[in-house]
């Protein structure tokens, strides 16, 4: 559990822009060998394109930092799964 309030508490850091980098979940990732395929990121890009329908924000969907920035969010969330799974074994 200790694990699990520790990540969370990384997670909202870095994910409150105090952060620039999730060095910590990124090294987890490729220690593990957790990635996004492109498939995986097709799909999510598809199910949001769906979801906004404003040009303005298909637009925005469409460049490359905001693709890469749904790309790194999916990979924080593949890893955080991965760690609750690990803290949920030892429980």
């Amino acid at each position: 559990m200790k694990l699990i309030k520790s990540m969370t508490s990384c997670l909202d850091f870095c994910h409150s822009g105090k952060c620039r980098s999730n060095v910590l979940i990124v090294e987890i990732a490729e220690k593990e060998g957790i990635t996004v395929t492109p498939e995986e990121l097709e799909v999510r890009l598809q199910l949001m394109r769906g979801q906004y329908q404003d040009p303005q924000m298909q637009s925005e969907l469409a460049k490359p930092e905001n693709i890469s920035g749904i790309r790194n969010q999916m990979l924080t969330e593949k890893t955080f799964k991965f760690l609750t799974e690990i803290a949920s074994k030892k429980n």
